[in-house]
């Protein structure tokens, strides 16, 4: 009879064991996905105005008792960080309202080329930045991808994805709106069928009024001593750039700032644009070349007290400028 008894008890010390193992791999799931989880939480912010924080207090207070359930486990542990999951999970246990789709039904435009779009459809959706509308992604879906598609949306600096091509579109693509367009109107001349959703972009794809992308620019890098020039290759003006003071430093051809002037040269000549950083730095040079002219006495001797133009320009970039509020966070 004792030894059953012993039996017994060392069986259910061992599923005790068992379970707290499977309890803690459950655990240490759900803290391996903590930042997804906060990210999910931020959608929802947005969609039922409740504070992020609030809401992963108690989504985690409430999803931790659920690991001693297996078989809930085994149905949603996969889901946990997942929005959808997330928000009707919350839903059920009472801490959001049931939220009302209120959303229209959106319209859709569709427009084909002269063969009708046998080559197939694509699809755009267009997600703007809140503070910088001209900024944001072009999502492309696709029905029938093949070679000679990728080789085209490749062209058009799009890149592959699972559900069909992503192009972010930062301040050297922007506007956004003339790139969607630009974009349709090369797929409408290939032969597919576009569609889109805004009005306005489909009176502008259908007119064709949009400025082409310009694919010349002069930008900032990391050092506030370089500026850096992006250019097709094919262009055949490299020669020309290098004898201005420009290097490949294997990912930019970039060049000094003490060679501005040669750079608005370059920015004239051939119809570069300048972003607005590497506008400031250039400013900034002129500047300090201004502003460090030496008066020299008659005996030809330099003004000792005169500060060199690297060290004032350095002083200059780094002054305090003010910047309206609403552009402050533009390369963010």
């Amino acid at each position: 009879m004792k030894i059953r008894m012993i039996m017994m008890m060392k069986d259910i010390i061992s599923r005790l064991e068992k379970s707290r193992r499977k309890e803690h791999e459950k655990v240490r799931s759900i803290l391996k996905r903590v930042n997804k989880i906060k990210d999910s939480l931020k959608e929802i912010e947005e969609l039922t105005g409740q504070k992020t924080k609030w809401l992963y207090q108690n989504y985690m207070h409430s999803v931790f008792p659920k690991i001693e359930d297996d078989a809930w486990w085994e149905e949603n542990g996969e889901y946990i960080h997942e929005p959808w999951f997330i928000l009707s999970f919350l839903t059920e246990c009472g801490f959001i309202s049931e939220i009302e789709d209120k959303k229209e039904i959106e319209k859709s435009y569709i427009i084909k080329g002269s063969d009708l779009g046998k080559r197939g459809v694509f699809v755009f959706q267009v997600k703007r930045k809140l503070k910088y509308p001209e900024l944001g992604e072009i999502m492309l879906s696709f029905d029938a991808p093949d070679t000679e598609t990728d080789e085209i949306m490749k062209g058009l600096f799009y890149k592959k994805t699972n559900f069909g091509y992503l192009r972010k579109i930062g301040e050297m693509a922007s506007p956004i709106n003339d790139r969607v367009c630009e974009c349709a109107v090369n797929l409408l001349q290939n032969g597919y069928a576009v569609v889109v959703f805004e009005k306005q972009l489909y009176s502008k794809i259908t007119k064709g009024e949009y400025q082409e992308e310009c694919i010349r620019w002069i930008h900032s890098v990391k050092d506030p001593h370089l500026l850096a020039l992006k250019y097709p290759k094919s262009d055949g003006i490299t020669g020309f750039i290098h004898r201005c003071g420009a290097r490949w430093n294997g990912k930019n051809m970039v060049i000094g700032i003490q060679h501005t002037e040669r750079l608005i040269e370059i920015e004239n000549i051939f119809g570069f644009k300048v972003t607005e950083n590497a506008r400031l730095r250039m400013n900034a040079w002129q500047e300090a070349v201004n502003r460090t002219t030496v008066y020299r006495e008659r005996k030809n001797k330099a003004n000792k007290n005169a500060v060199p133009v690297r060290e004032l320009f350095q002083a200059i970039l780094q002054r305090d400028i003010e910047v309206p509020s609403d552009l402050r966070d533009y390369y963010d």
